[in-house]
């Protein structure tokens, strides 16, 4: 096999498998191919039923149970069965020459929920209608089958090989979706609780099984979803129902308007308690009935407790109701904590002595020692500190910004004199540092773009502003390269005096009083759909507006973010700059109206910002854009200082579209593959033979396959 494609219609979902070879009929089969017998494995991780054992004649297992399987070949054309066997649905085969492809049609009403959220198995073998299953039979033991699509890093040998082959599953879709709460990363290498814990030495527990390299929490609507992303692959040696079994996970839930029950003590077998009350803890575990959302009182509240892992991603989620947790946690902080699982154990947690054997962890001294193997701590926080009694472990604040993270810009700090000579007011209420941007971040939720501006002062609001903010004036200039029919300018807005290197599109005009809207470059309102609030706790001020208020993708765009002076008096709402300082007014300027009244601004990297808002007696400044990174995944530049980077690198680009929708090849050689009607579609440089790799990218090895959408006369096409 060279790649795997998932297409969808109104009624039917189309798989289809390219490979390297011809397709070839020679038997004259009514499906158009003699040769191929194909199986596709459908596992819902969140299901703990099924079955690991394949299809009668492939000899090997999965390496998870799986509750559905496509089935293909020439003759018999395709079928949906369960997990045991049972005939669920009739399908249809389409072969490809021109392609060297074989698609399988099956009825959507034969899988249960979306096809795209399900982790796939793909197994190619030989078709033989005189062997057991249809299958050719190709060794005397082991398995009969002849290629799979292995996540990352794993081939073929390594799936098929060895004492116990076993059929490895790729993620089609990304699981792992929602509108992002909050991130918390973790230090690596230190899943040793305080430092001196050590592995049980028995051959099911590797070391780094319990290392957990971060912890999100997302908003699925009515529900929140908790990922533990660990550092190594996920295992299953005790058999566990979802997926995991080594790991015991708990999340303790701090609410501000919480209502029932609280407790400082941790759940039983934990041996450790909290620096302040939590109202929830949410209890996961691998083994199906053992999940469950409780009080602080160990009262149930609610076992609907969704539990997947994702091996391709190292991933172990939980899902559970909103309801549970006191509807809403935003404004709350939760502790996540990893233990070893023992379903002997006191609450299920696997318990630290002094001495390690085969089965309890060593480094402790009396046997009381807290069980938390590893945890996230805030930052500044010591790990081995905090677990060397446990009696005292801190919460992590979800009081940031809900959303993707689209791109961010740091600052430097101390750089709030505009070109470099300007002083501050003399007011007391306007202080030093009001005006320092340490970092901007823009994030995308469902329906909004959101700007945050991080300062290095505390948020003032001397003039009680119900947005929490009184002194600022916050200004975003957009570049939008999908405006074409929008005004541009390169004047800035009024009271601002200055000029920028390029024509923009929109500007983002807010303060904490007047005005919060986004503006055409002519100074006509696009939308007054503006919120802006002030958030004291961060140092933050957030201001979101529509995403379609804009003509095309924030993430295509080039930006400045601004900070200036508000003053409701002054030209554009904007505070002056002289050449003296006063109580109400800015210093260090000429003492002429060539002076801008930017004090702040994110400007490109290696570009000083003494340089971008430089001007004379005779000429303005002219500021210049930085571009939004989001092609290159969440990255993070630094500005101004000339040391910052574009990104992290961390993702890919979109894939190829075109006009019928959105297409991902998932592909084993690197090869160009193709259309049904011979046209090239994905150009191909990859890893090589046994691993699978999507246009769109990979996350922890696991490859995603857009859907692509056909209308029916598309669909006639493609069978033509």
């Amino acid at each position: 096999m060279t790649g795997f494609d998932l297409y969808e219609t109104a009624e039917e979902y189309q798989l289809r498998v390219t490979v390297d070879g011809p397709i070839e009929n020679s038997t004259g089969l009514a499906g158009g191919f003699g040769d191929q017998h194909i199986q596709v494995y459908l596992r819902d991780p969140t299901d703990a039923g099924g079955s690991a054992a394949a299809r009668e004649g492939v000899g090997a297992d999965l390496t998870e149970p799986y509750q559905y399987r496509v089935v293909g070949d020439g003759e018999n054309g395709a079928r949906v069965e369960t997990a045991d066997g049972a005939f669920v649905a009739e399908g249809s085969v389409f072969a490809s020459p021109s392609t060297h492809s074989v698609r399988l049609d099956v009825p959507k009403t034969a899988v249960p929920d979306d096809l795209a959220e399900k982790q796939l198995a793909v197994a190619m073998a030989g078709y033989d209608s005189e062997q057991p299953g249809n299958v050719a039979q190709v060794a005397d033991d082991g398995p009969q089958v002849l290629d799979v699509l292995t996540p990352e890093g794993i081939g073929n040998a390594d799936a098929l090989g060895g004492d116990s082959p076993a059929i490895p599953y790729v993620t089609l879709g990304n699981p792992l979706s929602g509108e992002l709460v909050e991130r918390f990363e973790d230090a690596t290498g230190d899943d040793h609780g305080p430092g001196s814990y050590t592995y049980p030495t028995g051959d099911d527990f590797e070391e780094g099984s319990l290392d957990v390299e971060s912890v999100a929490v997302y908003d699925e609507g009515d529900r929140y979803r908790f990922d533990f992303a660990m550092a190594e692959p996920l295992r299953n040696p005790l058999d566990g129902d979802y997926g995991f079994s080594l790991q015991h996970c708990q999340v303790y839930v701090a609410t501000p308007d919480g209502e029932g029950p609280t407790a400082t003590a941790g759940r039983e077998g934990t041996n450790a308690a909290f620096a302040d009350p939590y109202d929830y803890r949410v209890v996961v575990s691998g083994f199906e009935g053992e999940s469950v959302v409780e009080a602080g009182d160990g009262s149930v509240v609610s076992e609907d407790v969704r539990v997947a892992a994702y091996r391709g991603m190292n991933t172990i989620t939980a899902s559970v109701p909103k309801s549970a947790v006191g509807g809403t946690i935003g404004n709350g902080s939760i502790a996540p904590l990893v233990f070893g699982y023992d379903a002997e154990g006191p609450g299920a947690v696997r318990q630290v002595a002094a001495e390690a054997d085969e089965t309890t962890f060593g480094g402790g001294s009396d046997g009381t020692d807290p069980a938390v193997v590893d945890m996230v701590v805030p930052e500044g926080g010591d790990q081995s500190a905090l677990l060397e009694d446990g009696d005292a472990l801190p919460y992590l604040s979800l009081a940031g910004f809900s959303g993707d993270l689209i791109d961010s810009w740091d600052d430097p700090t101390g750089d709030d004199h505009g070109p470099g000579s300007y002083t501050y007011p003399g007011s007391e209420e306007i202080p030093d540092g009001a005006y320092d941007i340490t970092r901007v971040e823009l994030y995308a939720t469902a329906d909004d773009y959101r700007f945050v501006y991080y300062l290095n002062g505390a948020i003032e609001n001397p003039w009680s502003s119900e947005l929490g903010f009184s002194v600022h004036n916050l200004q975003v200039y957009i570049r939008d390269p999908a405006a074409t029919d929008a005004p541009t300018a390169t004047a800035a807005r009024e009271g601002v005096r200055a000029n920028f290197a390029d024509p923009y599109h929109y500007r983002l005009m807010v303060n904490g009083f007047e005005i919060q809207a986004l503006e055409a470059a002519d100074g006509s309102v696009v939308s007054q759909e503006v919120d802006a609030e002030g958030h004291a706790d961060l140092n933050a001020i957030a201001v979101e507006f529509p995403a379609d208020a804009m003509a095309g993708d924030v993430r295509d765009a080039e930006i400045a973010p601004l900070i200036l002076g508000h003053d409701s008096y002054g030209p554009g709402l904007t505070r002056e700059i002289a050449a003296e300082s006063a109580g109400w007014t800015f210093g260090g300027g000429r003492d002429d109206e060539m002076n801008h009244h930017v004090v702040d601004a994110i400007t490109p990297e290696g570009v000083p910002q003494s340089e971008a808002l430089a001007y004379t007696a005779d000429e303005r400044a002219s500021i210049p854009f930085v571009p939004v990174a989001a092609e290159d995944g969440e990255g993070e530049g630094e500005t101004g200082d000339g040391e910052g980077d574009d990104g992290d690198g961390s993702g890919d680009d979109d894939g190829d579209r075109n006009d019928e929708g959105t297409q991902t090849e998932t592909t084993t050689d690197g090869g160009a593959t193709t259309d049904d009607e011979g046209a090239e579609t994905t150009a191909g440089d990859g890893p090589g033979f046994g691993t699978v790799t999507g246009v769109l990218g990979t996350a922890g090895g696991a490859a995603y396959a857009a859907r692509r959408v056909l209308d029916d006369e598309d669909r006639e096409e493609t069978e033509e």
